[in-house]
């Protein structure tokens, strides 16, 4: 039974799911790698727009000189993709939920600029794929379809993750997070909001 569910959690938590959608969201903590291919789905499927997220980080301006969702827009630019496709939506300094407030603050973005899309993809990494799904959907409260694109990781094979130490930090980190995650929005009364 343990080795089942060794070889099953990475492949659970490492889901790819796509949903037909005009918008992709990309996550902006993500490496190059991953932006390098997130670019390059972005122009084979079509998409409409892509909006980059993450929070600011102490010692930041509010401004979001060197925040993520703001450099990883400048990256798609230099990659080609026309600027009026490309929307930074930077969400504050959280202590904790990031991936919720990133998700939070666009929704409250799209509600407030081109109202909240029908579907959208979300573009992370990995074993954080099942997580940010979840909580993206919760914050979108049924009113847009929320599909997810994991990105490879280089990091480690993830056929065979708890073979090194990355591997074993990503997922193990990745398991306590999502319970921690589906636990919190049990309890959390401001979720879908």
């Amino acid at each position: 039974m343990a080795y089942g569910a060794v070889h099953w959690v990475h492949s659970f938590l490492a889901i790819n799911a796509p949903v037909e959608a005009r918008v992709m969201v990309v996550e902006g903590w993500i490496p190059m790698s991953a932006l390098t291919f997130a670019a390059d789905q972005y122009r084979k499927q079509g998409y409409d727009m892509i909006c980059t997220v993450g929070c600011l980080k102490p010692g930041e301006s509010s401004e979001g000189i060197g925040n993520d969702a703001i450099i990883v827009a400048d990256q798609f630019l230099e990659m080609g993709i026309p600027k009026e496709q490309v929307h930074a939506v930077p969400s504050g300094f959280p202590e904790r939920d990031r991936t919720f407030t990133s998700a939070r603050v666009l929704k409250a973005w799209f509600d407030e600029s081109i109202g909240v899309p029908s579907s959208l993809n979300v573009v992370t990494m990995g074993v954080h794929s099942r997580r940010s799904r979840m909580l993206f959907e919760t914050a979108f409260a049924g009113k847009a379809d929320v599909g997810v694109i994991s990105c490879p990781e280089l990091d480690y094979d993830s056929s065979r993750w708890w073979n090194s130490s990355e591997g074993v930090k990503e997922v193990v980190t990745e398991v306590i997070a999502y319970c921690y995650a589906r636990f919190f929005l049990l309890f959390r009364s401001d979720a879908g909001k």
